[in-house]
């Protein structure tokens, strides 16, 4: 980094420096140009300025009676007289040493400039990439991280575009994933197949690479979007490479450099190591669902009438959580409760969950056991725990005459406040043994008993959502896939009603 020659002159050591070399009766002074008598002094990366002495007291003039500065021009006089009877070659000697003592304290002030510029730079590195940390550490969902990364690199490296390129599962072709200032339509498309582009190249060489002028690589291959220059960096786990991370033209219009590679570099390692966890996470968080969804099937196997009726809970669930503005965990704990809502019946005859006549009171009875059943079953499986408010709650009802623990209003989890709305309208649409014909009724019974029961048995805010999704389109009965026709009205569940 380039320093002036004022800012040299300006730093402290330097003028204390001066002060002491210039004695009493003269002044030290470095010009940019030479001067008579002047002497060079070598500046750091090889610029020149020149050192001079001036002998004066006319810098103390000010203050003193006439006849005072008459006595002080005089002693000038003789003092300019004296320094004349010095050996020119003795003065040359002495200014050669303050030059050479100059200009190695010039040196060292572009050095301890340059170490400032350098731990400025790293400093402002170290917290970007903690920054980047403490943001990934926060979730471990790809479109996160994405966005956050993309975020932290513009903001770091000034670029227009970004571009992350993920290997697709053939290891074949890069795949544009998530970027700035592309073309949206090419999010999710194959962007280059093996051995094409720079980013190929990339991954052939495992390191990353600097073109400052594309015209001249032959390996490059253009976008949608002209380019004069490109950075690109491998993103690598354990398990080898994921993809190339690619950056495109500061927006000041300068070349990237080797301090942009390196931060680049730093921020592809760093999000390498956390895709790798995230995929993880991601595999994990599948495997859970499948084996809930398999869970819930296993549960609605044992009554050929309630198939499909938790996935259809949970899709209803699902539709009216959202429209109620719920995203992220709160609505992945719904869809798991509405999936496991009535895992309790597994622990209930057949014979009762199937009989087609009315239940008798022990019957009855063997049926409201299956929440607490549920309960039990969940609370010895670590990942289903925090899931149990909203499967043991969806018989609960508003004013508190549902069951298992009577609970009244937000008492109720949410979760079982939005499941026992969905459950209900599934058990009165599909087909069930208590119907008559064993047919679902249809959607415009089952939306009346809810608006009926709205306050008493259901949140009427979770009625509403509902009601809303369904005019939407959103949610479908089952009674409207299949026919199924009945002119009575339905029963919302309790007493001996609706075994949902």
């Amino acid at each position: 980094m380039r320093i002036s020659l004022e800012r040299l002159l300006a730093a402290d050591r330097v003028k204390s420096f001066m002060r002491e070399a210039s004695g009493a009766a003269a002044e030290l002074r470095v010009t940019a140009q030479p001067v008579v008598g002047s002497i060079p002094v070598r500046l750091p990366e090889g610029e020149t300025a020149f050192l001079s002495r001036v002998v004066s007291l006319s810098g103390i003039e000010s203050g003193f009676s006439a006849g005072q500065r008459s006595e002080i021009n005089a002693k000038e006089v003789a003092l300019k007289k004296s320094a004349a009877a010095v050996s020119p070659v003795e003065t040359a000697t002495e200014l050669s040493l303050i030059a050479v003592a100059l200009g190695h304290l010039f040196a060292y002030e572009h050095e301890i400039s340059d170490m400032t510029q350098e731990l400025s730079s790293l400093y402002e590195e170290i917290t970007l990439l903690y920054d980047l940390s403490s943001a990934f550490s926060g979730t471990l969902r790809f479109e996160e991280l994405q966005r956050e990364a993309i975020r932290q690199i513009a903001e770091a490296l000034g670029v227009k575009r970004i571009s992350l390129l993920m290997l697709n599962d053939e290891k074949d072709g890069l795949i544009l994933t998530a970027g700035l200032g592309i073309v949206p339509e090419d999010i999710g498309k194959l962007r280059f197949s093996r051995g094409q582009g720079l980013a190929w190249r990339v991954i052939e060489l495992n390191r990353p690479m600097i073109v400052n002028d594309l015209s001249s690589a032959p390996d490059y291959v253009p976008g949608k979007q002209s380019e004069r220059a490109l950075l690109l960096s491998p993103m690598a786990s354990k398990r080898g490479i994921l993809g190339v991370l690619t950056v495109s033209d500061k927006c000041d219009g300068s070349d990237f450099s080797s301090k942009d590679e390196k931060l680049l570099s730093a921020i592809a390692h760093q999000m390498g190591s956390v895709w790798e966890n995230a995929r993880l996470y991601r595999e994990t968080r599948e495997l859970f669902f499948n084996t809930v969804e398999a869970l819930s099937a296993a549960i609605d196997a044992k009554d050929p009438y309630t198939h499909g009726h938790s996935r259809r809970v949970t899709e209803f669930s699902i539709a009216t959580a959202e429209e109620m503005g719920l995203i992220g965990e709160k609505l992945e704990r719904i869809q798991i409760s509405a999936l496991l809502h009535d895992i309790g019946k597994l622990g209930v005859n057949e014979s009762i969950l199937r009989k087609p006549d009315k239940l008798t009171n022990e019957e009855y009875g063997q049926i409201k056991l299956h929440p607490a059943i549920g309960a039990d079953i969940m609370s010895r499986v670590k990942n289903l725990v925090r899931f149990i408010p909203g499967m043991v709650d969806h018989h609960e009802k508003f004013d508190g005459t549902g069951y298992p623990e009577g609970l009244r209003g937000e008492a109720i989890s949410q979760a079982g406040r939005i499941i026992a709305v969905a459950d209900t309208f599934d058990a009165i649409t599909s087909n069930r043994p208590y119907h008559e014909n064993c047919r679902g009724k249809p959607a415009a019974i089952a939306l009346a008993e809810l608006e009926r029961c709205r306050g008493t048995h259901f949140d009427p805010d979770i009625v509403d959502a509902f009601k809303r999704v369904f005019l939407q389109g959103r949610i479908r009965a089952d009674s409207d896939d299949d026919g199924g026709v009945d002119d009575r009205n339905g029963k919302s569940k309790g007493g001996n009603g609706l075994r949902s």
